[in-house]
């Protein structure tokens, strides 16, 4: 979104950390209500994203919890087996 207006700028996140608070944006400008952009903004400064997923982890990063990012897990997926009646 270079050069463009910004129209709508939408806090997603608030990240807190051991270095301070890293606030997480989404932003569209005035042609779009879908976000072209995200916005991290750390210690008076303002990083431009692409992609929300890498926004976020950098908001992490910057205020100390990426340490943290590798412990949270999916839990692992069951399967059962389904038989039909009458088959071993």
């Amino acid at each position: 979104m270079q050069g463009g207006n910004i129209n709508n700028k939408t806090c997603l996140n608030l990240v807190e950390g051991p270095n301070g608070q890293a606030d997480l944006f989404e932003i569209a400008d005035e042609s779009t209500t879908v976000a072209t952009e995200y916005q991290v903004d750390f210690d008076g400064a303002s990083h431009m994203y692409q992609a929300m997923g890498e926004a976020y982890i950098e908001a992490g990063r910057r205020a100390g919890r990426d340490a943290h990012l590798g412990s949270t897990r999916t839990p692992a997926r069951r399967t059962t087996e389904v038989t039909q009646p009458g088959s071993k």
